[in-house]
């Protein structure tokens, strides 16, 4: 007899950053439980009204950042030098765009060199120069507020700049580009700046897509860029940290969308590695933090049917036989999926007892796999076809009327059996010989 074949469900993915893992490998012990509680100032900054304090600003730019205490205490003693200095060289300036404009041209000539798309740390643009939009973005909102400017900031779908208020005039800030301040002027920046950053400078006029923003929707931009960055290395792990406290920072849908997929991303990485009793430990956490507002029975749904799956490949089936009796599996699984693979542990554990005792007690494991299962309909025909291979040799060795009490006995549970019908005739017509 021809088992069924089964394969692996395909799990549930968010697209948006996450990759094919290409190979399934076999977990070497359960990981720990990713704690899911936000960083401290995405919580204290969502109840925060704006503008905030410049030096609540750099706490959390750095916070989201993700450095070290150590770190982020570096960091700020530079940048208590660096603050001092700009406001040293532009004392004797009084025009809030001029003050603008040198704010840009101070960072670019003491802090920033290196353009890098996905470089969106401040801690790393401070240490290091290299930086993007959002990096940028934060660290010329904190020089310029500190010389007392009205910053907030702006977003496309795929870039973030700043806006400085001055003398009553709004006036964009490309912070990647030291030509940036009022960058619509000027004909050298416009040049420059796609060769830089792979993008077409567009007017404030012609954004469709363009939106204001501000101080808090552009430090939780470090936050959404670190979930990404983390998505694109494949580090799911790491992603989960920005991503809760995005959401716990924002609140909206967007931030909700981006920690639904890191927390799914994570889920189906722990399914790629086998470790299901993890994804299951993960999912119950997610459903004690998020339950009203994040579902993942499609994951968990996914989870419990490789983990039976991978239990049945490898013969274990006394732990599908396990797994799938309990409560949260058979409550997860789709109804006809739990049978499936029910049904499939009856079949291989018939499969090995005709191997070691013959098919009448193979058919005895499927007659209880009915008992427990119902009547299916592959269960009823496997009944059968052992009882047919059992009365099969009874009838070669002219044991006729023990096949026939083995038939008629099978009958009795299944009358409408054709293949058993036919062989009580055969029997019936040899008995008469």
């Amino acid at each position: 007899m021809k088992s069924r074949a089964f394969t692996p469900a395909i799990l549930f993915l968010g697209l948006i950053f996450i990759h094919s893992l290409q190979s399934e490998t076999r977990a070497s012990a359960i990981l720990p439980v990713p704690e899911l509680s936000p960083l401290p100032l995405s919580e204290q900054l969502s109840t925060m009204r704006e503008p905030l304090p410049v030096e609540v600003i750099v706490d959390a730019s750095l916070e989201f950042s993700g450095a070290s205490e150590q770190g982020a205490a570096d960091v700020k003693d530079k940048l208590v030098v660096l603050l001092r200095r700009f406001r040293d060289e532009v004392a004797d300036v009084s025009g809030q765009a001029e003050l603008g404009e040198k704010a840009l041209t101070f960072l670019h000539k003491n802090v920033l060199n290196t353009y890098s798309l996905m470089q969106t740390r401040v801690d790393t643009a401070v240490d290091t120069g290299v930086y993007n939009c959002v990096s940028s973005a934060v660290l010329y909102m904190i020089f310029a507020r500190s010389v007392g400017l009205s910053v907030s900031g702006a977003r496309t779908p795929d870039h973030a700049f700043c806006v400085v208020l001055a003398n009553g005039q709004q006036i964009d800030v490309e912070t990647t580009n030291p030509l940036g301040f009022n960058p619509g002027s000027k004909k050298e920046f416009s040049d420059s700046f796609g060769k830089l950053t792979g993008f077409s400078y567009v007017p404030p006029g012609n954004y469709r897509e363009r939106r204001g923003i501000g101080e808090k929707e552009l430090l939780g931009l470090i936050l959404y860029d670190r979930v990404s960055a983390y998505g694109e290395a494949r580090l799911y792990r790491d992603a989960l940290q920005p991503a809760v406290s995005g959401y716990a920072l924002m609140g909206s849908p967007e931030m909700l969308s981006i920690m639904k997929i890191a927390l799914s991303n994570y889920v189906t990485f722990l399914g790629m590695r086998q470790d299901f009793p993890g994804a299951i430990q993960f999912l119950d956490a997610v459903k004690a933090s998020f339950g009203g507002i994040v579902d993942l029975g499609d994951p968990r749904r996914d989870i419990y049917h490789n983990w039976a799956v991978g239990l049945i490949r490898v013969n274990d089936l006394a732990g599908a036989e396990m797994l799938l009796s309990q409560p949260a599996a058979k409550g997860s699984v789709e109804e006809a999926d739990w049978m499936a693979l029910s049904v499939e542990v009856v079949l291989r554990r018939a499969q090995a007892e005709a191997a070691a005792n013959g098919n009448l007690a193979a058919a005895a494991i499927v007659t209880d796999g009915i008992r427990r299962l119902g009547r299916q309909p592959v269960l009823l025909q496997t009944s059968q076809a052992y009882v047919h291979n059992a009365f099969a040799l009874l009838y070669n060795a002219r044991k006729f009327a023990e096949g026939k009490a083995l038939i008629e006995q099978a009958l009795a549970a299944s009358p409408d059996s054709v293949i058993l019908q036919q062989d009580l005739e055969v029997v019936k017509k040899a008995m008469k010989r």
